[in-house]
């Protein structure tokens, strides 16, 4: 450190190293910038300060980002996480509230809902976060933060009252990368530095060799491996070049309270009623794939007020996993009542495959 350095800057320095925070270490290191005698005995300490002001304005606008993007998601609450949205007046209040007996404003005039509204919905025993989002309209697709609530949910409730509704809804979805109801594609891509194009699995796709390489070195793709693992399209070849696209399971429902019931519809809404209400909530549940499973002890009733949400499909393993990570280690046995076994009370290993609504007793050494 140069020996002619103030008092006023040693002060300046302790304040920084004193400093926590990154607009606390800037305010600090401008001052001892100011307060630095300027020659060339002080050049290095001068740049040395700059780089750390230049490190220090860096972490506070990741930080600024990263608060934009939470502020843009709501944090998911219960076993998923769905979002109910349409056009203006397609009865998305009215919908949240019998599905969460949320209260809102519900009213005849447009764009009625100015902001996300959260309510949770039950499904015997499971808690399922349900969202309604501000009226779809044309050009909404800008609202970056609002459409970052749709692809952050694991499914999509598309309320639609008129005709010329869903095509302005399913445009907007896509202008914001977000598809419905469509598989991502099966198709492993990794870009190398050298080699060129290397594509396998080309039987499974039926676009000539030319033309993959073509669209690849469109998107500026000279060198990389590609796999397609199952039969895809051009299409699909495509999407799975935008890193950007969400893939949202979505499920459509009519209101037909002022209309003639529309086709290709998963569920229609004549008066919102206790019953098409509870049916409605089996199709939500059914969609988003998730099965329940209750647990007990030896000795004791099913624990069925604490039901715990897997993913379809999950075996014996998953269950034991999200219980405690030691139960598999340790595991001995299980005991299985339900769908998914012969008979009530079966001994099934750590493979075995649950059903939704199966209860489970585990043995562990």
């Amino acid at each position: 450190m140069p020996t002619n350095v103030t008092s006023e800057y040693i002060a300046a320095e302790n304040e920084f190293r004193k400093a926590r925070t990154p607009e606390e270490k800037i305010k600090a290191l401008r001052r001892m910038y100011s307060e630095v005698p300027k020659h060339k005995g002080t050049e290095k300490l001068i740049a040395e300060i700059k780089l750390k002001i230049s490190k220090y304005r860096r972490l506070i606008e990741k930080e600024e980002k990263r608060k934009k993007r939470n502020e843009s998601v709501i944090k998911k609450e219960g076993s998923a996480q769905i979002v109910v949205l349409g056009a203006t007046n397609s009865g998305k209040s009215l919908l949240l509230s019998k599905l969460t007996n949320a209260k809102l404003e519900i009213a005849d005039y447009p764009f009625t809902t100015k902001k996300p509204i959260v309510g949770m919905m039950e499904y015997n025993g499971v808690k399922i976060q349900a969202i309604e989002i501000p009226a779809i309209y044309k050009g909404s697709s800008k609202n970056k933060s609002l459409f970052n609530i749709v692809r952050n949910c694991d499914l999509v409730v598309v309320l639609v009252r008129y005709n010329g509704e869903m095509g302005i809804i399913l445009d907007e979805l896509k202008k914001a990368n977000i598809l419905l109801n469509i598989k991502k594609p099966d198709i492993m891509f990794r870009k190398t530095s050298s080699g060129g194009i290397d594509i396998i699995g080309k039987n499974l796709i039926n676009i000539s060799k030319k033309r993959i390489i073509g669209i690849l070195n469109e998107k500026g793709i000279n060198n990389c491996v590609i796999r397609f693992n199952k039969k895809s399209t051009l299409n699909d070849l495509i999407n799975s070049l935008n890193e950007s696209l969400a893939y949202i399971k979505a499920i459509f429902v009519f209101n037909s309270s002022n209309s003639n019931v529309m086709d290709n519809f998963d569920f229609v809404l004549n008066n919102f009623g206790d019953d098409e209400i509870r049916k409605l909530k089996e199709v939500i549940w059914k969609k988003l794939g998730l099965i329940k499973v209750y647990t007990k002890e030896i000795g004791k009733k099913p624990m069925f007020d604490k039901p715990i949400t897997l993913k379809k499909g999950s075996t014996v393993k998953d269950l034991a996993k999200g219980i405690h990570k030691d139960f598999v280690k340790k595991f001995k046995s299980a005991r299985v009542w339900g769908k998914s076994v012969r008979f009530d009370g079966q001994n099934v290993g750590l493979d075995h495959v649950l059903n939704d609504g199966d209860v489970v007793e585990i043995y562990i050494k």
